[in-house]
């Protein structure tokens, strides 16, 4: 196995991961860039990529307490071949945990549909508890079909609030450029800055989402007043027939155009109407917005390999914890803002 935590050492290995991401890659954090931008998020020590060759194995491990390293690559935790052996899979996972001297290992947020679930599951150490679901739109995406959908679940502040958004502001839609000054103009003055919920305090999540977009993997698409300065934008990724909605956020300024809305409900299916895709993925957790338009859930867990079960309930119901105040604000039909006690 090899520990990478620089960019110029993850080149040499270019063309591996490239080759397995084309026949396996299930996510964004699979492909090449993907993983490149995990690297220049994080500029520390406390997080690699860790690869096998042998037996075709990628992922990456960030360091989250003293003796708890947490992967990457949410949803699905591994970059490998389909048939890969199971008992590959388990000696993988143990041989990192050794590395890096960990008592622990946290696998968040994997999706049931993950191929390589099944290894985790009844087997000695490894603890399994579900987490909320995330919602998706299953095809036809069908730009009046989805906007009558809209208006069914919103009601008549739907077409209102979309009048008001095309009156003073537009989309325009970026791929391979460097977007970080247009990001960060957005950021600074999202709600989420002064909850310490934007890209700046969460990790440098700014530099990962910029890099994504630089590098062609993702794009963004930004709402824009009418003088082009950007007020809202949204990130989106295709991987291997599935359209993952990975990040949104406004200008607080202009809240009252209901940007986000508008990219979701509007933009969104009026840009990907005609796409094939296997199904929209809304990623992240549950959202009253995304509920104006999904069609179905994917169910996640998260996954504790770990040698003391005493930490790992703790560690649990933390999680469990957190996610029925998301799953009561939901029910309660109110948005992300709420969460953090906000007018």
């Amino acid at each position: 196995m090899i520990l990478i935590n620089k960019t110029i050492e993850l080149k040499k290995f270019r063309s591996f991961i490239n080759g397995l991401f084309t026949k396996y890659g299930q996510t964004h954090f699979h492909h090449y860039y993907g993983i490149e931008s995990a690297l220049i998020q994080n500029k520390h020590n406390d997080f690699y990529v860790a690869i096998d060759i042998k037996n075709s194995i990628v992922s990456a491990f960030g360091r989250k307490s003293s003796d708890t390293w947490e992967c990457f690559f949410k949803g699905f935790p591994l970059l490998t071949t389909n048939n890969i052996d199971q008992n590959k899979i388990e000696g993988f996972v143990k041989e990192i945990k050794s590395i890096l001297g960990a008592n622990t290992l946290y696998f968040p947020l994997v999706y049931r549909t993950s191929r390589i679930l099944s290894t985790f599951q009844n087997k000695d150490q490894f603890y399994i508890y579900e987490r909320l679901s995330n919602q998706i739109i299953k095809p036809p995406f069908d730009q009046e079909e989805i906007w009558k959908r809209v208006r069914k679940r919103y009601g008549s502040r739907a077409d209102k609030q979309k009048s008001k958004f095309e009156k003073d502001l537009h989309t325009k839609t970026f791929s391979g450029n460097d977007v970080k000054d247009m990001i960060s103009n957005v950021e600074s003055n999202s709600w989420k800055r002064i909850y310490k919920q934007d890209m700046f305090s969460r990790d440098n999540q700014i530099d990962y989402y910029n890099n994504l977009v630089k590098s062609g993997l993702a794009e963004i698409v930004f709402a824009c007043n009418k003088t082009d300065l950007p007020v809202a934008f949204m990130i989106n990724v295709e991987i291997n027939k599935i359209l993952y909605v990975l990040k949104w956020s406004y200008d607080d300024h202009f809240k009252k155009y209901s940007p986000g809305f508008y990219l979701l409900t509007v933009d969104l299916p009026r840009r990907y109407g005609d796409t094939k895709y296997k199904y929209i993925d809304l990623y992240g957790s549950l959202d009253s917005l995304k509920a104006l338009v999904k069609t179905d859930e994917i169910k996640r867990v998260d996954v504790i390999f770990s040698d003391h079960r005493k930490e790992v309930k703790q560690f649990s119901r933390g999680k469990i914890a957190y996610d029925s105040r998301v799953r009561n604000n939901y029910e309660k039909n109110f948005g992300i803002k709420n969460l953090f006690n906000l007018d």
